[in-house]
């Protein structure tokens, strides 16, 4: 990498991590409180709503985002035909979603499912207007504006959610703080990108954006499996309180990964996309930026393992502790994830959406089939794979 493009990703992955350093701190006091002023069955109830909506809200921009961000040149006819696609398809998912609840709150032999999943299907019809005006941000590299927005909408989560816990002590808060979110997100992508929807054009360019995106909305939808298969598998045969502990003790490891991952994912896929004429930058930006992730979390994520029962009693309490164990196992596939899951910066910057299904495809076959290997055990025995 030359020492302007090290410079200004440099700033860029500065800009971008400060306002997910915020994000992060904010998640955190989000989870500790709501985790102390919450039953595990609340967190059981709202995981088993997300086994649904987490697949919606991968698949309702078909990608476009993406696509948007990997092309080098785009023209705003094109821009306008990504958005009403991705326009109609948020409101294709959002219905198919609202219809799907009974049958979902039926799979649990959970009512409490059914109306909350209504609530988020609702949701999705906000936030589906917002892929492609912060995917124009993430492409023209706005990302001083972006990072205002995920620090207003951290803020928000966090002030409505704890207000939220504390009045209704009740699943519904945590909806309410992801509502919240995302009209903060919506209403700031729009305002900052000055984006307006005007006269579609389609084309052969446009036709192959659609394929990337598809490729991509192929591998969410495998790596759904990947993610969720093990809450669904946990809700349905053992129910709400087993749930909650494990989803607890993943989002509890995930969160600070996902938060650096962010940052330098948001940068790098824009930068690699540019750099593929020049292999030898190409590689040593990749090198650099993913040592960079592995000196900043593998320390932090060991010392959590060795000491999370410790660390489970003093932050959520006593009756989390159950969840530790877990949290100790997931850490271990924790350690390497934080290299792996970079690897798709690599497609999606080179633009092999189909490779990236197919990697994807077999990620999900060798997950699912160790999920239903360690179903006849504890949750603990679930995460002995790479789910992350």
């Amino acid at each position: 990498m030359d020492s302007n493009s090290k410079s200004r990703a440099a700033k860029n992955i500065v800009i971008t991590g400060t306002a997910q350093a915020w994000r992060l701190i904010t998640g955190f006091l989000l989870t500790v409180v709501t985790t102390q002023l919450l039953a595990p069955s609340d967190f059981g109830i709202l995981a088993m709503a997300a086994t649904a909506t987490a697949l919606i809200a991968l698949l309702k921009d078909l990608g476009i985002g993406q696509a948007i961000v990997q092309r080098d040149t785009i023209d705003p006819g094109q821009i306008n035909f990504l958005f009403w696609v991705s326009i109609a398809a948020s409101i294709v998912f959002a219905l198919l979603l609202g219809a799907g609840a009974p049958l979902i709150a039926h799979f649990y032999a959970e009512p409490k499912v059914e109306l909350l999943t209504i609530a988020f299907a609702a949701l999705f019809l906000l936030s589906g207007p917002q892929a492609v005006p912060a995917a124009i941000l993430n492409r023209d590299s706005h990302f001083s504006k972006l990072a205002i927005i995920d620090a207003a909408s951290a803020t928000t989560a966090l002030v409505v959610g704890v207000a939220a816990a504390l009045l209704w002590q009740s699943y519904w808060a945590l909806y309410a703080s992801a509502a919240a979110a995302t009209i903060v997100s919506g209403v700031g992508a729009w305002l900052s990108s000055k984006y307006r929807p005007g006269a579609p054009h389609f084309d052969a360019n446009t036709a192959q954006m659609l394929r990337f995106g598809s490729h991509i909305s192929g591998f969410n939808l495998v790596n759904y499996l990947s993610r969720n298969c093990d809450n669904i598998l946990i809700g349905r045969f053992q129910g709400i309180d087993q749930l909650g502990l494990y989803d607890r003790a993943y989002r509890l490891l995930l969160f600070p990964i996902t938060q650096l991952h962010g940052p330098m994912g948001q940068v790098l896929v824009p930068l690699l996309s540019r750099l593929q004429a020049d292999p030898n930058r190409y590689r040593s930006t990749y090198g650099e930026a993913v040592s960079l992730i592995m000196i900043a979390a593998q320390p932090g994520i060991l010392f959590a393992i060795i000491f999370a029962p410790q660390l489970f009693e003093l932050l959520l309490g006593d009756r989390w502790i159950a969840a530790a164990p877990i949290f100790q196992w997931l850490g271990i596939a924790g350690l390497h994830q934080v290299m792996t899951s970079t690897v798709g910066w690599l497609f999606l910057s080179q633009g092999r959406g189909g490779d990236f299904f197919k990697l994807g495809l077999y990620g999900a076959v060798v997950t699912v089939g160790s999920f239903v290997i360690g179903l006849p055990w504890e949750p603990s025995a679930l995460p002995l794979h790479t789910r992350l």
